[in-house]
């Protein structure tokens, strides 16, 4: 194809929608280099510097992803996802087709931060079971969860292949219990270094930052959950009733640790 120099519409849109539409109709799949910028300027007889405008329109909608030193290539199909942490993230990611592996990298009794004492309702210098993963979508690294819990589910997990089996089930299986609700909230924030190192990201790629407690059928704290998503990898998906609530939490200040939130609740029917 060729780009219509008499067109109102700008060369580097034109290119945008060129690539954009190769990429959907299957002419470039996952994983497929694209030929360099100055290659791309020559076939098109356009400047470098528009097609660069248009790759970096691609890569900001994560069609495209750019890998220092290598290239831009075709970024991998994102996965659907609803974020909450009463669903089994092993369980939907094989209901899709996908193979699903864990790395256990932190298993340990020891005495969780003032914020998740205070959600689990546990006496201060109480000890608390500390669980951390690596998530592994086809053997690439998707998720780091992280998950506090009652220490008397610490003999349980020690024994639990953790690498498979969902820590719910784990849970109701040593507690006598049913995990029937969770309280989550999600955000968008960029990787640290430890977070880029394990998902084998660059520092400062957009990841989504979830936290969640979840509940037994008593009403009780049982789990308290952090999860980092890669950005690239991911779309969250949400469900909403026209009768349902939903609540929106503002931050009351601009500090970036243990911000104070004002929370705002609507009616999804009015």
């Amino acid at each position: 194809m060729t780009l219509d120099r008499d067109s109102v519409q700008p060369l580097y849109l034109q290119l945008e929608t060129l690539l954009r539409n190769q990429i959907e109709a299957g002419g470039a799949k996952a994983g497929d280099r694209l030929p360099a910028e100055l290659a791309l300027a020559q076939q098109y007889g356009i400047s470098r510097m528009t097609v660069r405008r248009a790759i970096n329109a691609l890569v900001s909608e994560n069609i495209l992803v750019r890998r220092p030193g290598k290239g831009t290539f075709v970024a991998s199909e994102k996965v659907p996802f609803m974020a909450t942490t009463l669903t089994s993230f092993s369980g939907v990611m094989r209901g899709l087709g996908l193979a699903v592996t864990s790395r256990v990298i932190a298993l340990e009794l020891r005495s969780p931060p003032a914020p998740v004492a205070s959600e689990l309702r546990l006496p201060a210098g109480a000890a608390a079971a500390y669980l951390r993963r690596v998530r592994y979508i086809n053997g690439e690294a998707i998720a780091i969860m992280s998950s506090w819990m009652p220490a008397t589910c610490f003999a349980a997990l020690q024994q639990a292949d953790l690498t498979s089996e969902p820590i719910t089930r784990v849970m109701e299986r040593a507690e006598g219990i049913s995990i029937v609700r969770a309280d989550d909230w999600l955000e968008a924030t960029l990787a640290r270094k430890e977070e880029a190192r394990l998902l084998t990201i660059q520092v400062g790629d957009p990841v989504f930052l979830g936290r969640g407690v979840l509940y037994d059928d008593r009403g009780f704290p049982v789990r308290s959950s952090k999860v980092i998503y890669r950005g690239d990898r991911f779309r969250i998906s949400f469900s909403a009733h026209t009768q349902a609530e939903t609540e929106v939490r503002l931050p009351l200040n601009g500090r970036t640790e243990e911000k104070h939130w004002l929370a705002l609740s609507f009616d999804l029917a009015e």
